[in-house]
């Protein structure tokens, strides 16, 4: 499921695969920090893997114009997901997931604190969640 994930946001297999591995280098540090219920552990990973592909991205394009691709591709496929959704909560999910922008710079955006912004995505999250069952 989390290679899945992975294939959304890098188009590659082989570099997917490998970012698959960068992902569990980095959470297999941060286990004790699994929130308890608020979210599954898998919607935990997605958040984590997101930090590290985004990482990924910025290193290996910084230039490219597959990037705008995929991220229509991507958009795509949520906005269906989010039609449940709030204007800010969709703003908020589309904002960090798809564009790569922080909570800080989406709670600026919004004009909002951050964890006005953090309630919202992890809302967003749930309606997907919802959703995809």
């Amino acid at each position: 499921m989390l290679l899945g994930f992975t294939l959304q946001f890098i188009s590659d297999k082989k570099d997917a695969e490998q970012v698959l591995m960068l992902i569990f280098e980095k959470v297999y540090d941060k286990m004790a920090e699994i929130p308890d219920a608020v979210l599954s552990v898998y919607c935990w990973l997605q958040a984590e893997a997101r930090k590290v592909i985004l990482d990924y991205k910025n290193k290996t394009t910084a230039s490219s114009c597959n990037s705008g691709i995929e991220s229509s591709h991507n958009r795509s496929y949520y906005e269906p997901l989010l039609q449940e959704a709030t204007d800010q909560q969709r703003t908020v999910f589309i904002e960090m997931y798809i564009n790569g922008r922080s909570i800080q710079q989406v709670a600026a955006q919004l004009q909002a604190d951050t964890a006005s912004v953090q309630q919202l995505l992890r809302e967003s999250l749930l309606i997907i969640r919802k959703n995809l069952q």
